[in-house]
Order: structure tokens, then C-alpha cells, then sequence
């Protein structure tokens, strides 16, 4: 565990650090403004990913990988901003798959997940228990 001053300062932080120049993350179809903005200042590329009701859909993630020279994937489980979506377990798990086959670098956002009681039957765990050896 890290403590940083803020979610964007620890976003910096992880993005400088972990990340060059000319890299690729996929990230959901629309993304906050900040993680733009930031990952156009470092030369970062954002690659958008499909996504519906349940997050981002794995075939698509995967798609991309094969077609892209992918590094990393941001989300954003419990809540994405600034569509609200709430990643099921189940996706989560077949995301996983993806991500680790293609030795991707999860930068996870959960800061939301307190408000996934008793709207989300099934939420267990951030992303990022399920991929402890490749998440930030």
C-alpha cells in the first residue's frame, strides 16, 4: 500500500513510473477528462475499448491486444466515470483472463466501491485481488 496526496497524484505517479512514451492503455469507451489530459502530457496513448451494462467487453480487450502493442488497461470496477457503470464479477473474471494472457499492467480505480452495497448482489472484490501480481 502507497498513500499519495490525491487519486490524480498517484495516477501521475503510476503512469511516469510504470509506463513510456509512445505506450498503449486501453481504457473504457469514454474516459474522465484528467486521465486524458494526463496521459497527453506523458505521450501515453489511450486506446478505447467497447464496453456495455456489465464494463468492458473482453473480446474486444482482446482484439485490440492482438492488433496493438498493448501495455496497460485503467478502471475503473465500481463506478466509471462519467458512465456510472459497475463492472459485475463475473466480467471481472473474464477480463482477468485477457489481462493476464496478455501481460497487461492493471491500474485500477476503486475508490467507489462503498457505494456497490446493495446495488451490486455479487460484488466480492476489487480487480486488483484477482490480479495481485499485475495491478497498481
Amino acid at each position: 500500500m502507497e498513500i499519495v496526496s490525491s487519486v490524480q497524484n498517484a495516477l501521475a505517479i503510476t503512469l511516469t513510473a510504470l509506463f513510456k512514451p509512445g505506450n498503449c492503455i486501453a481504457t473504457g469507451l469514454y474516459m474522465y477528462s484528467t486521465f486524458i489530459d494526463l496521459a497527453k502530457m506523458l505521450h501515453i496513448q489511450l486506446v478505447p475499448i467497447q464496453g456495455d451494462e456489465f464494463g468492458m467487453l473482453p473480446d474486444e480487450l482482446g482484439k485490440q491486444c492482438s492488433q496493438l502493442d498493448i501495455h496497460g488497461i485503467f478502471l475503473m470496477s465500481s463506478c466509471s466515470n462519467p458512465t456510472t457503470i459497475m463492472i459485475a464479477n463475473f466480467r471481472k473474471k473474464e477480463l482477468a483472463v485477457i489481462i493476464r494472457k496478455h501481460h497487461l499492467i492493471l491500474i485500477e480505480d476503486d475508490i467507489h466501491a462503498f457505494l456497490t452495497t446493495g446495488i451490486i448482489f455479487d460484488y466480492q472484490q476489487p480487480m486488483s485481488n484477482i490480479l495481485l501480481e499485475q495491478s497498481v
